[in-house]
């Protein structure tokens, strides 16, 4: 459901934007075997894949594009960002997370700083606030600059003001739909080499 719906959401927006999606595919969950999915890939010739899925399989299917000559690049959700991802068979693939610690924007980086300055580690070094930091932080501050915009002590007009609120965090910009659903900013990032670095910042 998790990789459907993003694959969903992805289709909308990039249609959308003019794109065209050359061919959709699934597997059974536990699939291990990517042959015929990647014949199909083939046929279709798409400029880049889309590929929702947790780490491991993503280890899977590049790992299987690769032997099989397919050097097209491959983007991925936030659930590649994890150990289990082989940074060595991806690499050159993108993926988006909510949150990047090396997101060059002053207030990202002074968030860094703050958050460092805080909380250490065991060894006394700094830690880096990882994305459910600055999710955190962010609702914190969403929070207060609804209570502030709102001006009167009530609990239905803040709820008034976040349906309609312009905020702007350490995470990117945010607003809500009709249904309240977050529309936010995503994170690119890039796998180069053994390191997974920052690429940029996409706005809604």
């Amino acid at each position: 459901a998790y990789g459907a719906s993003l694959a969903e959401t992805f289709e909308q927006s990039f249609t959308l934007m003019g794109g065209q999606i050359a061919g959709k595919a699934t597997y059974p969950t536990g699939e291990t075997d990517f042959s015929a999915t990647l014949a199909r890939l083939v046929k279709v010739k798409p400029d880049v894949v889309y590929l929702p899925d947790d780490a491991r399989v993503a280890n899977l299917v590049i790992q299987q594009a690769r032997e099989k000559g397919i050097t097209l690049p491959f983007i991925g959700s936030n659930a590649w960002n994890s150990p289990d991802l082989d940074k060595n068979i991806v690499n050159g693939s993108f993926f988006t997370d909510a949150f990047s610690a090396a997101d060059p924007r002053p207030e990202v980086q002074r968030f860094v700083e703050v958050f460092g300055a805080r909380y250490q580690d065991e060894n006394g070094k700094p830690m880096i606030p990882d994305q459910m930091a600055a999710l955190g932080y962010d609702a914190t501050n969403l929070l207060l600059q609804s209570i502030a915009e709102t001006g009167v002590d009530s609990a239905a007009k803040v709820k008034e003001t976040l349906a309609h609120i312009q905020f702007q965090g350490v995470t990117g910009q945010l607003t809500f739909d009709l249904e309240h659903n977050p529309i936010k900013s995503a994170v690119m990032m890039a796998v180069r080499g053994d390191q997974i670095v920052f690429e940029t910042l996409v706005n809604p």
